[in-house]
Formats: structure tokens, sequence, C-alpha cells
């Protein structure tokens, strides 16, 4: 998915006419954020990456050296829910 800097989802074709832009990548089959590359005049200049228990390490920091010099690897987190009420809200009796 392509977003531009201000987190409006574009098109391919409208992103790469950006100067800068950025990309999101989603687990296959999930709508869990993998990686987000940030990119710049056609270059990857940082990439923020969250790591599931499941993945070695290693091999994610090489390939994403391989991308860019800059990057930042996240440990993933299970989800937090937040709910909340309304200030008027009256449950049933």
């Amino acid at each position: 998915m392509y977003k531009n800097i201000f987190g409006e989802i574009i098109s391919k074709s409208k992103a790469v006419k950006l100067n800068e832009y950025h990309l999101y990548y989603y687990e296959e089959g999930s709508d869990f954020l993998k990686e987000i590359e940030f990119i710049n005049e056609d270059t990857v200049y940082n990439i923020n990456y969250f790591l599931s228990d499941e993945e070695d390490e290693t091999k994610v920091v090489d390939y994403l050296r391989e991308k860019s010099d800059f990057f930042d690897i996240e440990k993933k987190k299970p989800t937090t829910v937040l709910l909340s009420l309304p200030i008027n809200y009256i449950p049933y009796p």
C-alpha cells in the first residue's frame, strides 16, 4: 500500500511521481503491518520493520541492510483493545 507523507492512501503511479512517499507491507493474508519503507527520490532512506517471534533477527537485519543503511526493528506486540463508553451511557436493568 502506498501512502503520501500525510498518511493518505495513494496509487503507485501517483506515489512514484512524488519526491517522497511511504510504502507499507502487510503480513500475507492479514492486516498486520510488517514493514514501512520511507522513500525519497526513489531511494529508501529508512525502514520500520515489525519482527514476529518466529523470525530470525539476524536474517531480518541482513535483509534490511540490502535495502537501506537506516532501519528500526520493533518486536511484534499483542494488540491492546481500548473500550470506552459515552458519558451518558445507562446500562439496561
